[in-house]
């Protein structure tokens, strides 16, 4: 298996689902069942076949102490993969990417190596 971790940018917020359990308007591209993800399961492959989507959520402010606390998250999340073996990669937008940086620096700070990260890719992201 390998996993694809999606972190959003700012002031994203889950759609929310109606009285059906249905989703009230078209999942953004980070989120389980989107049409991002379900294009990703279709055109990329892991090395058994198959791919897993895991939304990052953080809540979204635009914050410097959100995105380094989103990061610490992150950064642990990526510890647990590393764990398990299994190979990953990272997609952000906007300062979604700057939470995918704050958890890299944070890994490097603390000599973690990783492995397993195949790719970490930020779309847009206000690097300063």
């Amino acid at each position: 298996m390998a996993t694809i971790i999606t972190v959003h940018g700012t002031f994203a917020k889950p759609t929310e689902t109606n009285a059906d359990g249905g989703s009230a308007s078209e999942f953004q591209w980070w989120e389980a069942q989107s049409t991002f993800e379900n294009d990703l399961s279709e055109l990329v492959e892991g090395r058994d076949g198959r791919l897993d989507v895991k939304p990052f959520i953080w809540p979204g402010d635009n914050s410097e102490v959100e995105r380094r606390e989103a990061g610490t998250r992150l950064a642990k999340m990526m510890r647990e993969l590393e764990a398990q073996s299994e190979p990953y990669c990272i997609i952000g937008h906007s300062h979604g990417g700057s939470v995918v940086a704050s958890a890299l620096l944070e890994c490097a700070a603390r000599r973690k190596t990783l492995p397993n990260l195949k790719r970490w890719i930020t779309v847009g992201t206000p690097f300063i």
